[in-house]
C-alpha cells in the first residue's frame, strides 16, 4: 500500500512503500492466526474489518493502579524491553517514529459494557447481558452504582462460569448495581501526516508497562499488559503482523501460503495492467 516513504532505511516491516502480501488474520478468542494471503476482493468487502492493534488492557494484579489513577490523552505508555516476560525484538521498528516502546494515549474507553450487575455472595458478580469467557480471567472490571460503596470500583476477576465471575474483593449481599464495564486504553496512531499510522506492532499478553504524564511516573507493572483490537472477528491486517512458529513444518507450511498468495496477486496486478515483483528472502542456519 504505497504511502510516502519515512526518512531513512527502514526494514520491510515498517517502510510503507514496500509491496508485501496483505493478510486476513483470524482473531477468534482474541489471538491472531493467519488465514491466508489477501485478494482484492477480501479488500473490497466490507465484512471484513481493517481494525489494527491499537487497544491496551491491563490483566495483571497492578490493574486498578492504571485505572485509578486516570490514564489522559497525552499520557505516554512504555514497555521496557530488560523487564518483559519474553523477548520484543521482532518488534520490526527501527526508523523513528517507530523505534521505540513509546506510545502515546489518544483515549480511555471500554471495551465491553453494560447495565445492572448483581452481586451474589462469595465474592461474586452476575452480568445479565455479557457471558464471560477465560479470556476474562485476570481482566480488571469496573463496577458502579451499588448502595455498598465498597463493591464500587475497579476489581479483578479470579475466575468465570457463564455470566458469573469470582472478585478480587470482598461481597457477602446481595444488591444490584447500575454498569459495569472493561476498560481500555486506547493509543494514539496519527504520528504525521506523510507517515503510516502507527499501531502496536504485534498482539502480546503478559507485558510490562509503565503510565508517565510529562516526566513523572505515575503507575507500572512488571506483567500483565495486553494489546488488543477493537474487534475480534476476521480482519484484513498489514505486513506489521507476525508470527512466530514452533516447528520447521508449520513455517514451511506458512512459506508456502504466503508464495501462492503472492503469486495469485502478481496474476491478478497482470489482469489490471499492472506489474509488482513478489520478493520473498528464505535463510538457512542460525
Amino acid at each position: 500500500m504505497p504511502v510516502s516513504d519515512p526518512a531513512g532505511s527502514p526494514r520491510i516491516g515498517t517502510d510503507p512503500l514496500r509491496f508485501e502480501p496483505i493478510f486476513v488474520v483470524s482473531n477468534a478468542g482474541g489471538f491472531d492466526n493467519l488465514v491466508r494471503v489477501a485478494t482484492l476482493a477480501d479488500l473490497a468487502n466490507t465484512a471484513l474489518p481493517q481494525a489494527e492493534l491499537s487497544f491496551f488492557d491491563v490483566q495483571g494484579a497492578n490493574g486498578a493502579a492504571l485505572y485509578l489513577n486516570g490514564p489522559q490523552a497525552g499520557d505516554t505508555l512504555t514497555f521496557p524491553g530488560a523487564t518483559l516476560s519474553g523477548p520484543v525484538s521482532y518488534w520490526l521498528e527501527d526508523t523513528a517514529p517507530y523505534l521505540s516502546n513509546v506510545f502515546t494515549v489518544k483515549q480511555t474507553g471500554s471495551r465491553a459494557s453494560g447495565t445492572l450487575p448483581q452481586t451474589l455472595t462469595g465474592n461474586r458478580v452476575q452480568l445479565s447481558d455479557y457471558t464471560f469467557t477465560t479470556d476474562d480471567v485476570n481482566r480488571w472490571i469496573v463496577l458502579s452504582g451499588f448502595a455498598t460503596t465498597a463493591y464500587n470500583g475497579p476489581a479483578q476477576i479470579l475466575s468465570v462460569v457463564g455470566n458469573t465471575a469470582t472478585l478480587g474483593k470482598t461481597i457477602s449481599t446481595l444488591e444490584t448495581g447500575a454498569t459495569w464495564s472493561f476498560p481500555i486504553v486506547e493509543i494514539q496512531p496519527v504520528v504525521s501526516a506523510s507517515l503510516e499510522h502507527r499501531y502496536f506492532p504485534t498482539r502480546e499478553r503478559t507485558l510490562a508497562w509503565q503510565l508517565h504524564r510529562g516526566a513523572s511516573l505515575i503507575t507500572s507493572a512488571t506483567s500483565g499488559g495486553m494489546t488488543l483490537r477493537s474487534t475480534e472477528q476476521d480482519l484484513v491486517r498489514s505486513v506489521r503482523f507476525t508470527a512466530v512458529t514452533a516447528t520447521m513444518e508449520a513455517s514451511l507450511d506458512l512459506m508456502a501460503v504466503i508464495r501462492n498468495g503472492a503469486a495469485n496477486l502478481q496474476r491478478e496486478a497482470a489482469l489490471e495492467n499492472t506489474t509488482f515483483t513478489a520478493l520473498m528472502t528464505s535463510t538457512y542456519g542460525p
